[in-house]
This record gives structure tokens, C-alpha cells and sequence, in this order.
């Protein structure tokens, strides 16, 4: 592609593996390959689902183990010198921990683009990263890079504890429109057997940041005052049998699905058929919730989430405008998302101010533009355009 702007994108977590951060890499690749002027290359794993348009390196290797991650890097940051060598890429842009390779390839720093989630910067075992070293080589990767974007105002803020001084942009991630309901594709209803019960739904990793636990307790809590529900967990993960466990202890089993993992493509008819999202995410050793997409692809389905006040998840769920974020103490969450359950009117008008600002500022499009160009974020300030919007307007 002659006089094309040439982009290297790096990702370790890339389709078909599910989760937040391959379906954002995967939806902000398929828009910069839909770009005029663009000559996308990308950097991932063997195995990863193709993009049209774009010029694949099956290269980039997920570590195996902590012992094996410095290995790993010093593969992958030879590879990319390789690939930077041959291509003369304009910008590589590294969408994940895959970034950890720039720390052992520091010639193509200049041209270099990191984008941050959170979970990276915080150390979950001390004996972990001596083995791995991935929190330094984090650290040494951001340090030199040219650009630092952030999912959220609230990773910078953990940014500038783990790299003082550093300068960087917030640009909010983008839904996946494969994710979002859509009645040609999504014909059938997931809860029809369930009797017209309300549907209380949760999709994540089953991961102990993503507060399973705390969603348990509420619903326990208001059990007696609830119409008769389900609470359909989405996702699997280490945590699963602890869910289990939880459920049980608080009596509710009963009333709680365990969907496991469910294809990408499955995911709109399981936002738009529930009745309320819930996901409350807390701090833990696995890391924090920088933003939380789940959120705003139930919103666009047609379904108003819950969320806490934690993190990222603040950005993601604007609290009486695009849904409701609830505090730590959950006597008053309890109150407050019965409240929710009573008042579907306000249910409905969550999900619909929730979809129209997505659709405004949360776009793929929206999205690679600002990887290319950066105006869509505020540098250095941990503010990004979309606080500051009437999205109720």
C-alpha cells in the first residue's frame, strides 16, 4: 500500500480468546483497517482470528508461566526489531501487557504507543514478580514509550503512582458492535425457560476483581423483597467454585445459572433479554477494574447496569445518568438497587441514554482514531471530553 500511514499493532489477548481486552483489540483493529491511508500490520498470537485488510505476524508469544515471562519478552521484543527493521512502521501501538517487549527493544520507543487497562499496574504477588519481573519491565516499557494512553482517569491516577511524572492521554475503549444486540442475528431469548422470572445478569471472567461475592450478598439480602428472580452468571474463571460456594452459604443457589463461557457472538441476546446488569468490582490481587465494557454493551442492548464505585467503573457508568454505581456498604446498595428493580421505567431510560452516549463517543471508529491521532483524550490531566458531556440532553 504505497504512501500509507504503516501501523504495527501488538496484542497478547486477541480473538478467538474472549474477554475485554481481545474483543477491544479485536474491534479497534477492524475499524483501523477499514481506515483510508492505512497499512495495518498486526503482532499476536499464533492462532488469532483474521482481520480483513490487514497484514498478520503470527509472532507474539503468551508467557507460559511467571518463570518463562522474561524469556518470553526478550522472543517477542527481538521479533518486533525484526518486523520494525523490515517494515518501517510509522507507529507500533501495543494494546496490553505485550508492551513489556518495548523495555527490551527500546530503538523503536520514539514511534511507540501504549495503551494501559489497569490490571498491569498493580503487583499481585511479591514473590510473582521477582520470578517474572513483569511489573518493572512494565514500568521500563512506559518509561520509554512515546505516547501513554489510559482506559480511564482512574488508571492514570494508579499510573502516576507506579511512573511519577509521567505524561499520558485518556481515551475511553470502545464497545464491540459484535457484542451488542442485534434482533437479525439475535432470534432467540436465553431465559425462556426461566417462567418470566427477573433476570439479574453478570458478565465477566469469574475473577475475584469483578465482586461476584459482593452481588451474592445483595441478592441474599433482598431475597424476601425481590419478585422471584435468577441470577445468570456469564463467564468462567478461577472463582468459579468459590461463586458456588458463596451462593450456597447465603442460600440463594437455587436462584443463581452458571452460563460458562458463551461465544462472542451470543452475548446481545443475554444483555438484551435481562432485566438488570449487575457487576460490582472491587480492588483485589488480581488486579483492579480500569474501565468495564460489559456495562455499556448491556446498555446498548437495551438492559441499565449496576456497577460499583470503583475504579474505572465510574467512567463506564455516569451514576442517575447512564446507570448506577453503588458505594461499599451494602445495606445502602441493597436499598438502592431494589429501588431499581421497582422503577423499570428508569431502567429503560438508563439503557437509552447509556446507548446514545456510546454511539456518540464510544465507537471503534471513534476509537482508532484516537490511537492515530490522540485528540480524543485529555493529556496528562486524568480527564477525558465524555465527563464532561450532557449525555441526558
Amino acid at each position: 500500500m504505497s504512501g500509507a500511514h504503516r501501523i504495527l499493532v501488538a496484542c497478547g489477548e486477541f480473538p478467538p480468546v474472549t474477554g475485554g481486552i481481545a474483543s477491544l483489540c479485536h474491534a479497534a483493529c477492524v475499524a483501523l483497517a477499514r481506515m483510508e491511508g492505512v497499512d495495518l500490520h498486526l503482532f499476536v498470537p499464533a492462532g488469532s482470528s483474521d482481520v480483513p485488510g490487514a497484514t498478520v505476524h503470527r509472532l507474539c508469544e503468551r508467557p507460559r508461566s511467571a518463570l518463562g515471562a522474561r524469556g518470553t519478552v526478550r522472543t517477542n521484543a527481538r521479533r518486533l526489531g525484526e518486523l520494525a527493521r523490515r517494515y518501517g512502521f510509522d507507529r507500533v501501538v501495543f494494546m496490553d501487557a505485550c508492551a513489556r517487549a518495548l523495555a527490551a527493544a527500546p530503538e523503536i520507543s520514539t514511534d511507540s504507543s501504549i495503551y494501559v487497562h489497569g490490571t498491569e499496574l498493580v503487583v499481585s504477588s511479591r514473590g510473582g514478580e521477582l520470578l517474572s519481573g513483569r511489573f518493572a519491565s512494565t514500568r521500563r516499557a512506559l518509561s520509554l514509550a512515546g505516547r501513554i494512553l489510559v482506559n480511564s482517569a482512574a488508571t492514570g491516577r494508579l499510573l502516576e503512582r507506579a511512573l511519577p511524572g509521567a505524561d499520558y492521554e485518556v481515551v475511553h475503549p470502545c464497545f464491540n458492535p459484535g457484542h451488542v444486540y442485534d434482533p437479525d442475528v439475535h432470534t432467540w431469548n436465553p431465559y425462556a425457560g426461566l417462567d418470566g422470572r427477573f433476570v439479574f445478569l453478570t458478565v465477566s471472567r469469574l475473577a475475584p476483581r469483578k465482586g461476584h461475592d459482593r452481588v451474592a450478598e445483595i441478592l441474599a439480602r433482598l431475597r424476601p423483597r425481590l419478585p422471584p428472580f435468577v441470577w445468570c452468571v456469564v463467564g468462567d474463571g478461577p472463582s468459579r467454585e468459590a461463586i458456588e460456594r458463596s451462593a450456597v452459604s447465603r442460600g440463594i443457589r437455587d436462584s443463581v445459572v452458571f452460563a460458562g463461557r458463551v461465544p462472542d457472538w451470543e452475548l446481545g441476546a443475554y444483555y438484551r433479554h435481562a432485566d438488570l446488569f449487575v457487576m460490582l468490582s472491587k480492588r483485589a490481587a488480581d488486579g483492579v477494574e480500569g474501565f468495564g465494557l460489559s456495562f455499556i454493551e448491556a446498555g446498548m442492548s437495551g438492559t441499565a447496569a449496576v456497577g460499583s464505585d470503583h475504579g474505572g467503573v465510574v467512567e463506564a457508568v455516569l451514576d442517575g445518568i447512564t446507570g448506577m454505581t453503588v458505594g461499599g456498604d451494602l445495606a445502602e446498595a441493597s436499598e438502592r438497587i431494589l429501588a431499581l428493580v421497582q422503577d423499570p421505567e428508569r431502567r429503560r431510560l438508563y439503557a437509552s441514554v447509556s446507548a446514545r452516549r456510546a454511539r456518540r463517543e464510544l465507537t471503534p471508529d471513534a476509537f482508532a482514531r484516537a490511537l492515530l491521532s490522540g485528540e480524543e483524550g485529555a493529556r496528562g490531566s486524568g480527564r477525558s471530553g465524555v465527563l464532561g458531556t450532557r449525555w441526558a440532553s
